[in-house]
Formats: C-alpha cells, structure tokens, sequence
C-alpha cells in the first residue's frame, strides 16, 4: 500500500536501463510475496528463518 508505487516506478526506470532488479525484504512475507512480483521486482531476497520468516527456502 505505501511502497508498490516507488517500487513499481524504480522497477521500471531500472528495466528501461536493461538492469535487473533486486530487493532485499525481511519478516512475514508469504502474503505479500505475489504483490512484490507484480512492482517488477525481478529477485527478493527474503530468506528470514522461522518464526521470524514464513517462507520456504524453495519459495
């Protein structure tokens, strides 16, 4: 809700220079993992462990 447009936007400005873009992010994500994917974010790095994480490795 705060972020997605500035991430979106920096996602963008960034492809349009033909670089890939990456976002390091910590906590609970699992939920707002597919709304990261839709900024243009190419890579989140969110490899936080339980309990503080809830994602997998594989995810």
């Amino acid at each position: 809700e705060y972020s997605f447009s500035h991430y979106k936007n920096i996602a963008e400005r960034l492809h349009a220079a033909g670089k890939t873009v990456s976002s390091h992010l910590d906590g609970r994500l699992n939920g707002i993992l597919g709304l990261v994917a839709k900024t243009g974010v190419d890579v989140a790095d969110a490899c936080t462990p339980a309990p503080c994480g809830d994602l997998t490795l594989y995810r």
